[in-house]
């Protein structure tokens, strides 16, 4: 099957949106559209052969003082990804060895 693109965004809220008005298919992350699914509102299969992954990297700058805001943000986005993870609210999420997260749509 071949797509036929007729619309980017690289914003998540923006596809669900279209795929609710009945303008299309969407492909997300499954923690993007979790909720909508268990409510029925949305369906949602895994994408498969090939299988596709994505890996998400918190990175800082080297040798510079982070200021404590950025440190605080980074500190409750990683809990944040560590609970969907573990919570299985995350679907297709593993945690790497070492505190990452290997993230599947």
């Amino acid at each position: 099957m071949q797509p036929t693109v007729v619309a980017e965004s690289n914003s998540g809220f923006i596809l669900k949106e279209l795929v609710l008005a009945g303008q299309g298919w969407s492909v997300l992350p499954a923690v993007a559209i979790k909720r909508d699914i268990d409510r029925g509102v949305l369906s949602g299969a895994p994408l498969v052969d090939p299988d596709i992954t994505r890996e998400v990297v918190l990175a800082f700058q080297r040798g510079g003082r982070t200021p404590p805001q950025v440190e605080a943000v980074a500190t409750e986005l990683v809990r944040l990804v560590h609970r969907l993870v573990r919570n299985g609210e995350w679907p297709g999420a593993q945690m790497h060895s070492g505190a990452g997260v290997a993230l599947s749509p």
